[in-house]
């Protein structure tokens, strides 16, 4: 899979003034075309917004134009409006492959993508989202906190069709050099049931690690058992992994990753940089 053409949204952050480095990362991934937006929100901007919005496209010129010198085809764009709703209107009009925003490690660009309103982004899109991830608060200090994202990715499998899809897309992504698949299991009533449900991971898991295999990637498995955002977590952190990747549907908890609680705690501790792939995507 390819990201040939990417939405940046930017709130003017220094988070999201580093997502610039994202992009670079990304042309190995066949990144061509770049959209960088921004959203005046009108409930408080009010009658300001146009001339906010006046301000902040002459501000990301020197994005354009620092984009442009590596070879990118580059527009800028900011609306008046809501938003989560434009930011995902955006991204099908001007038919992206990936929706690229920013955190630095304890909450999401603010204003922009604060709350609820990332995860409106990522509830309603149809597109992949990248959230990107950060450390520092000062302008020259703040920077990534993964580089070369994907040399290590984790990916919480099941039996779904939903993960199996993400898995495929995953496949795509020929600059991977390892992938880590994770698998829990969540309940059983006795040691022979968990033995049972344990051989069918082992027996699924090592499928698909040979099917990765063939196709050129080295790959591994972890079997754990408990909740599956706590998992994910813990493995994603004693792994040294570069970046998550999840789909937003599958069976068992995994597929309460993107509501409430659990997805708040998933995307915003952890220490890499986690892509989502919408269940319409697989």
């Amino acid at each position: 899979m390819e990201f040939k053409k990417v939405l940046l949204c930017t709130d003017f952050s220094v988070e999201s003034e580093k997502l610039v480095q994202t992009l670079y990362e990304l042309k190995d991934l066949g990144l061509e075309e770049v959209i960088v937006f921004n959203v005046v929100e009108i409930d408080s901007a009010g009658s300001n917004a146009p001339s906010f919005q006046k301000q902040k496209k002459e501000a990301l010129k020197a994005d354009q134009r620092q984009l442009e010198k590596e070879g990118l085809k580059v527009k800028i764009d900011i609306k008046i409006g809501t938003p989560a709703k434009d930011i995902v209107k955006k991204g099908e009009e001007e038919n992206v492959d990936l929706i690229l925003i920013g955190s630095h490690g304890k909450g999401f660009i603010k204003r922009i993508l604060l709350g609820s309103t990332t995860f409106d982004v990522i509830r309603l899109s149809k597109i992949p989202v990248l959230v990107e991830k950060y450390k520092g608060v000062e302008k020259d200090q703040n920077r990534t906190l993964i580089q070369n994202k994907f040399d290590k990715v984790l990916l919480p499998i099941d039996y779904s069709s939903h993960a199996m899809g993400v898995l495929e897309k995953v496949k795509g992504m020929k600059k991977i050099r390892e992938i880590l698949l994770v698998s829990a299991i969540e309940y059983s009533q006795t040691e022979e049931e968990l033995t049972e449900a344990r051989d069918k991971l082992e027996r699924h898991l090592g499928k698909i690690r040979m099917d990765l295999f063939n196709a050129g990637f080295a790959s591994n498995y972890i079997i754990k058992e408990g909740t599956a955002s706590n998992n994910i977590l813990e493995v994603a952190e004693n792994e040294a992994v570069n970046l998550v990747i999840l789909s937003k549907r599958g069976e068992g908890r995994i597929k309460e990753l993107l509501i409430g609680s659990t997805a708040t705690t998933v995307i915003t501790n952890s220490k890499a940089p986690v892509l989502i792939f919408p269940s319409q995507e697989v």
